[in-house]
């Protein structure tokens, strides 16, 4: 190739590089509204999902849908005999969609129930929704719809994420079992009816596909973060001071990354340096 015809290569090269758009990395951040009913699968039994699509900025965000499922320890599906903290196994439960977001009736309780024990609880069962969302998801805010901040029921919830290998299964599995067995305790957080807007922040720096919110369990730790104080305190015993907690809405963010095998400006412009070098090593 001759030299001027290399030259006009590299400046041809560069102009590329400049008009191409830079591959950096991208944050998402998302809200999703758990107040609507979404789109349910297994509407009316034990075991149903329910759907929902996000809200994302910057716009166009990539799609990151959420499915969520019930979950309760109701002694390896029976619907006689109440649960122990950490003992029973976990069988699927009915999430229901109420005004004020999403609740769980187990399968001691019955689809129907009536309040407060449609609600996300810890009565009967220790109830819990899993959170499948379509892309790893780092959970900001989880916001609640019910109880009301005079209710008299308490509004105390754990938060956990699934840091294992693959894909979780709570089925046959218990409370108590889940921690160490690749789920993390984000935290318990104690009176989140109370907050402004009822919504509890998290700090986690923990990307997962899978979240748990339950009502508060005893095997996820005795200690509390109060939702008002912002300190430490211990967590009200379920058996003396049951849970109700309605979950109306979560936000969190995603970070993308340039697929491998893109060419950054940056890269284009050195290959273009390189052969400009070349050309006048040649000349020399």
């Amino acid at each position: 190739m001759k030299p001027n015809t290399l030259i006009a290569a590299i400046l041809a090269l560069a102009g590329i590089a400049l008009a191409l758009p830079v591959q950096a990395t991208t944050t998402y951040s998302y809200s999703w509204d758990l107040g609507a009913s979404g789109i349910e699968t297994g509407a009316g039994t034990y075991g149903n999902t329910r759907t929902y699509a996000a809200t994302g900025t910057p716009s166009p965000a990539p799609a990151n849908n959420v499915v969520a499922s019930a979950w309760a320890d109701t002694t390896s599906g029976t619907s006689t005999t109440a649960a122990t903290a950490s003992n029973s196994t976990l069988n699927s439960a009915y999430l229901g969609s109420y005004t004020g977001g999403l609740g769980v009736s187990n399968r001691l309780e019955g689809i129907g129930v009536s309040a407060p024990n449609h609600a996300l609880d810890n009565a009967t069962n220790y109830d819990s929704i899993e959170f499948k969302f379509g892309t790893a998801t780092t959970l900001s805010a989880v916001t609640i719809g019910y109880p009301s901040a005079t209710s008299t029921y308490d509004s105390d919830i754990s938060v956990l994420a699934w840091i294992g290998a693959g894909s979780p299964t709570l089925l046959g599995n218990k409370y108590g079992s889940l921690v160490g067995s690749g789920w993390s305790v984000i935290g318990n957080y104690s009176n989140v009816a109370t907050l402004p807007n009822q919504t509890i922040n998290l700090s986690t720096g923990v990307s997962s596909s899978y979240w748990i919110v339950a009502a508060y369990n005893s095997v996820f730790g005795s200690t509390c973060l109060d939702a008002v104080t912002g300190q430490s305190v211990a967590c009200n015993t379920p058996t003396t001071s049951y849970d109700y907690v309605k979950v109306q809405m979560l936000a969190g963010s995603t970070t993308t990354t340039p697929p491998p095998g893109v060419p950054e400006p940056a890269t284009l412009l050195l290959f273009g340096a390189g052969l400009l070098g070349l050309v006048r090593m040649r000349r020399q």
